[in-house]
């Protein structure tokens, strides 16, 4: 989820797909999981 989260938040600046809100929760508990140090699935780079 972490990755898809990412996506969510990059892949529009890369023209992949048309931005989406996203809800403050999300944003934050994202936030919190990446501080906690589940990133294996992340894109390098695009934090």
């Amino acid at each position: 989820m972490i990755g898809d989260t990412q996506g969510i938040q990059a892949y529009p600046e890369l023209g992949y797909q048309i931005e989406k809100e996203i809800p403050e929760e999300v944003i934050e508990a994202f936030s919190n999981l990446v501080e906690m140090g589940f990133t294996p699935q992340m894109v390098k780079g695009n934090t």
